[in-house]
């Protein structure tokens, strides 16, 4: 299997790499500002680029582990990380769907209020910060790009 995995760097990113290298498949990590150890400097706003990375590397898969997390940092730049959190995904997700590659979006327990846990898939976000509430944009706006993707809400990011 040929995979992509931004995010690379990060907490979950270098995992999901090093358990996709460890599997034997072929597998392209990118990331934005570290990119050691084989990873590949990419900066994911740049569309054209990654439209034309998708069709360089011919993907089946694409996992989207990259955002702005930081709920703090999130408040302060909120034009930057709209960007990350929600038309980033957005433009993979329709990327995905033009080129037929699993795309699989990961966001966070952050878009609930904490209120009822645990947390079923129909229970209805009510995010508490703006970190909580772009990552529920971007699986909204990953759903209107892409049915097929898959949106996997992870807790601790």
């Amino acid at each position: 299997m040929r995979a992509i995995v931004t995010g690379a760097s990060g907490l979950l990113g270098r995992a999901v790499y090093k358990a996709f290298c460890e599997a034997g498949h072929e597998v392209t990590g990118l990331a934005k500002s570290r990119a050691k150890n084989g990873l590949r400097q990419f900066d994911l706003t740049d569309k054209d680029k990654l439209d034309a990375l998708i069709q360089e590397l011919k993907p089946d898969a694409i996992i989207h582990t990259a955002a702005e997390r930081r709920p703090d940092v999130a408040e302060e730049n909120r034009e930057a990380t709209f960007e990350l959190n929600v038309n980033v995904p957005a433009h993979i997700a329709s990327l995905s769907k033009v080129y037929n590659v699993l795309f699989i979006q990961i966001s966070t327990d952050y878009v609930f209020d904490g209120k009822n846990p645990p947390y079923d898939v129909n229970d209805k976000p009510n995010p508490l910060n703006f970190y909580g509430e772009t990552k529920y944009q971007g699986e909204l706006a990953v759903q209107n790009a892409n049915r097929q993707a898959v949106i996997l809400r992870v807790p601790i990011l």
